[in-house]
């Protein structure tokens, strides 16, 4: 077991695991991850290594989430998923069969 510190003054209220990373959701509503980023699955388009530290999902410091009211994260084996308040669905990672909803395969 090992402590990986979130630099956040909002507590996480939900984590879900993958193949080998991590999603958090915070109290806020930003989403962070930590872990292998192959297939894009730190949401950024890039193949990042975020190992032992979190880092907001997708651009810019504060992260594609920030603001968006999301609710809950899943994790899957190489893709993500979070719902927001309004029960939209955005999907991020590996989409080698269509598990992220779109038509194109590869990373989404």
């Amino acid at each position: 077991m090992m402590h990986v510190p979130l630099q956040s003054p909002s507590p996480i209220v939900q984590i879900s695991c993958g193949a080998d990373y991590s999603v958090v959701l915070l109290g806020s509503g930003d989403v962070y991850s930590t872990g292998n980023g192959s297939y894009g699955i730190h949401g950024c388009g890039q193949e990042l290594d975020n190992r032992f530290r979190f880092a907001p999902v997708g651009y810019g410091p504060e992260g594609f989430f920030h603001h968006k009211q999301i609710r809950y994260v899943s994790a899957g084996e190489n893709h993500c998923g979070v719902v927001d308040l309004f029960g939209n669905a955005f999907t991020w990672g590996r989409n080698s069969s269509g598990q992220c909803g779109v038509k194109q395969k590869g990373n989404a």
